[in-house]
């Protein structure tokens, strides 16, 4: 049993099952900040737990007011929107931040969709969608905010 367990950890980097440990830059979220800002209904707080267990600085805000000014006081990596928000407020989020944006609204329809596209959000999901889902596009676009940054020699 035990030259298994080396053998899955020489090929993973841990057992299956166990969480994953080591130094925060060994995590995906390697200290970063995301923003919730949950309106309507939608509550934050079970996604920010599992954003926390990822390596991420999650902050975790209720209402538009609420978001504008965490905003100020944080320098977010991303902001993630749970609910449905104004064009206003997007277009708000947008010269705030140079940040990636992301909203979550299932009751939203192509054209509301569109409008926030329009308005600054980077990427728009329409329906019910997973925790699971969510970090994943959370992964990805700050994925594609590192490439855009190593190609341009920021890094």
């Amino acid at each position: 049993m035990a030259g298994f367990l080396r053998c899955l950890r020489r090929l993973f980097g841990r057992p299956p099952g166990r969480p994953a440990g080591g130094p925060p830059e060994a995590l995906p979220g390697r200290g970063r900040r995301i923003l919730l800002i949950g309106l309507g209904q939608r509550s934050c707080e079970a996604l920010v737990r599992r954003l926390e267990g990822l390596g991420f600085r999650a902050m975790a805000v209720a209402g538009e007011e609420a978001g504008r000014e965490a905003l100020e006081r944080a320098s977010p990596s991303l902001v993630l929107v749970c609910g449905p928000a104004p064009l206003d407020f997007y277009r708000f989020l947008r010269r705030a931040t140079p940040a990636p944006i992301l909203a979550l609204n299932p009751q939203a329809g192509e054209e509301q969709v569109l409008a926030a596209l329009d308005s600054g959000v980077d990427q728009f999901q329409a329906r019910p969608v997973s925790e699971g889902e969510v970090v994943a596009r959370i992964l990805a676009l700050l994925r594609r905010v590192d490439e855009a940054t190593a190609g341009a020699g920021m890094v």
